[in-house]
Formats: C-alpha cells, structure tokens, sequence
C-alpha cells in the first residue's frame, strides 16, 4: 500500500497559505453595492460620455473596437461626432444619439432572458425620433457571447443584419478597458483611472479570470515545490503530480470520513433537543436537507403548508455561522399570510409587516452567545440552553396560529 507523503503534502499547504497571505487585501465597490444591469448601464454610459481636449475619445475608442472586431459590417459608416448618451431614457440602456445617427445598447450583462419584441420596440422608438431605420444600428451585450433571441426582434432582424453586434462584457469589453481605455487615460484623471481599474476588475471577478489568474501563479509555485521545473518532460510532469493527487485523495477521503462524524453528531444534538422540546407538545420535527431548513409544525398547521422553520440552515452552518434564524412560514395561500402576518404584528403591538413578505410572516435571527464562534462550539447544555431560548420565545405563536387557522378548518363554527 503506497504511503501518502503528509510532509510533502503540508509543504504545499505552506505554500498555499504563504500564497494567500502575500496576496493584497482585495475590495471591490463595485462587488460590494452587488449593482444590478441598471447600474452597469450607468457606468458604461459613464465612461461613453468622458470628454477631453480631444473629443469623446472613449466613446471613439469603443466604436474602433467594434468596428476592429465587426468589419463585415455597417458599423464604419456610423459618424457621431457630439453624442447624446442616455441610460434608461425611452426604457432603453444605453442610448446613443446625434442628429444623423442613433445606436441602441441592450445590456443582458445578467442574463436577463430578451422580452418581447424588446429589440423591435426600442427600434420603433428610434424611429419615431425621425431616425432613419439604416441610421439605427443595435448593440447586444451579454455577459458571455451568445446571441440575441429571434423574436425579440418582430419583423427587424434579417434588415439589421449589417448593423448588429454582439459585444459581451466578459469577452469585449473587459479586453477593450484593459487593453485600449486604461492605458490612454492620463496620471492627472484619478478618479477615471481608479473607476476604470475597479471596473476592470469587477469584470475578471466576474468571468472568474482573477481566480484562474492566481489558481496557476499558485500552481506553478506547487509545481516548483515538487521538483517540476520547466525542463521537466511531460511523462515526468504527469507522473510526479499523479503521485500528489493520489496522495491528497486519500487525505480527502479521510478528512471527508471524519467531517461526517463530526456533522452528523452536531446535527444529530440538535434534532434530539428540538424534537424532546416539541414532540411532547405534539408536534412535528424534521429536518429538509434538500431545501437547507428545518421544520417544526402540527397535524393542522399542514391544512395551510404552515410550520416554524430554521431557514438557510444545513449541517455547516452549525460550524460556520454565529448567527441563526428561526420563521414562521405559510406557503401556499399568500392571502392566508397576510392575515396571519397582521394577526402576530397585532399581538407583538409592532409593525411586522414592513420586514416580512410571502412566505415569512414572522422572523428572528438568534446569535449566538459571546465568545463562540458557532452552534457546534457550544456545549451540550449550552446548545440546550440556546435552541429553548429560541423555542420558548416562539411558543406563544402556537396558539395565534391555532386561532386563526380555525375559522378555515371550521367556517361555520362560532367561537
């Protein structure tokens, strides 16, 4: 039986941590707003409008490029020189506008699937505003290059053959920023710089090219460790990395072995102080692994898809999180939420409506206690302590949902 290398395999670890800890601190606003296409428009729209001594040279530089990448079509004809540039005017992204010309730019940087006859309507528009139809030229930008439905085109798209684009942002325009915009903005423009940088990165983040990128540095840094050198001819390569993979396989499969004990003991406590806390009340506990939430719930409640629920909730998040919540859910029936949401928002003499919608009618997040740093940290009467902290407080709402399920179970009962 081949023995595994635990120092070679520690060295690499070494190396990994070494690799992460040299890498700089990385904040991306961009990232961190988590901007929807709406903002993406406005940036684009933005950096389109920048004008210097020398015109929209932005702007102009993004029209070469697409040019440079579409020769095969009208897109050389286009003469704008003093753009109107708009975003969301006439629901359009991005609208590009002189008094001979007009360019629409569709951003499904997201994905957003093409609504009906989308294209065909943003054409119309343009054309209402006395362009004609072979000044009008469309931009489709997904995310990744794929094309543009059929249909959101009506009866426009084999006449706008010759004035269409895909240009995608993971593909295009992140090439156009960093290889054409970026290097012709001068020291003395900060803020474009420092947008444009953010921007650039936004986008390898996004395409997953930044962790590609220091996925192989990290690599050939391992490679280097295990005496693969650029020397190194391909039988040595295969065979001295099979040997590593072999060897951190069995360490995997181990460590895997022992995360499930580990899970399952954590898991299993949890479930036994739930269900000796509501089973004698007649209740029902199960824990949905499929859908990450654990269920608590009556017999009757069922009449109404209704039950409490630990939502966002798996085996991990016993280990990795210092904060649970705890809901009661009605799903199914949003009319019946409604009620039951007013109902407890009465009882509690609180606005409850305001923080919960279908299917939440009530919430709230547990930490847990000071000094932990998860659930599975704390001890057997700690965790006891904890889940009926959370039970007691939610206890009062069996009887409101008793109460309010009855008229439907009962109609025409008076109480």
């Amino acid at each position: 039986m081949e023995q595994v290398n635990y120092n070679l395999i520690d060295d690499c670890l070494k190396i990994n941590h070494q690799y992460i800890e040299k890498l700089p601190y990385h904040l991306n606003i961009i990232e961190e707003l988590h901007s929807n296409e709406n903002a993406h428009s406005r940036i684009l729209a933005k950096l389109l409008q920048y004008k210097n001594q020398h015109g929209f040279v932005i702007y102009d530089s993004f029209l070469n490029f697409i040019v440079s990448r579409n020769q095969d079509k009208d897109f050389n004809k286009i003469k704008i020189h003093n753009p109107l540039i708009t975003q969301e005017e006439e629901r359009i992204d991005i609208w590009i506008r002189d008094n001979n010309y007009a360019i629409i730019i569709e951003n499904k940087i997201f994905g957003a699937g093409d609504q009906n006859e989308q294209i065909k309507r943003y054409i119309d528009v343009t054309k209402g505003y006395h362009y004609d139809e072979k000044a009008i030229f469309v931009l489709y930008m997904p995310s990744f290059t794929r094309e543009s439905s059929k249909q959101t085109w009506g009866n426009y798209k084999d006449s706008f053959n010759d004035r269409f684009a895909v240009v995608s942002f993971n593909e295009d325009v992140l090439e156009w920023l960093r290889n054409y915009v970026l290097p012709n903005v001068t020291i003395k423009e900060v803020y474009l710089r420092s947008a444009i940088e953010q921007y650039i990165d936004y986008l390898e983040g996004y395409s997953s090219r930044r962790e590609q990128a220091q996925k192989k540095e990290l690599l050939l840094l391992i490679l280097n460790k295990i005496g693969i050198g650029q020397s190194a001819t391909a039988d040595e390569q295969y065979h001295r990395i099979m040997s590593l993979h072999r060897a951190l396989e069995k360490v995997r499969s181990r460590c895997d072995e022992k995360l499930r004990l580990l899970k399952d003991i954590v898991i299993n406590e949890f479930d036994r102080i739930t269900k000796n806390y509501y089973q004698p009340k007649g209740m029902i506990c199960e824990f949905k692994e499929n859908y990450c939430c654990y269920q608590i719930k009556k017999h009757e409640w069922e009449t109404k898809i209704m039950h409490f629920e630990w939502i966002n909730f798996n085996q991990d998040s016993l280990f990795d999180s210092q904060k649970l919540t705890f809901v009661i859910h009605v799903e199914g029936d949003q009319e019946f939420q409604k009620t039951l949401t007013n109902i407890i928002s009465h009882k509690l003499n609180e606005d409850n409506s305001s923080t919960n919608s279908y299917p939440t009618c009530y919430q709230k997040t547990y930490y847990i206690p000071d000094g932990k740093g998860s659930f599975a940290e704390l001890s057997t009467d700690e965790k006891k302590s904890f889940l009926e902290g959370v039970y007691n407080n939610f206890m009062l709402f069996v009887d409101v949902i008793d109460k309010a399920l009855k008229p439907v179970q009962n109609p025409n009962e008076k109480e």
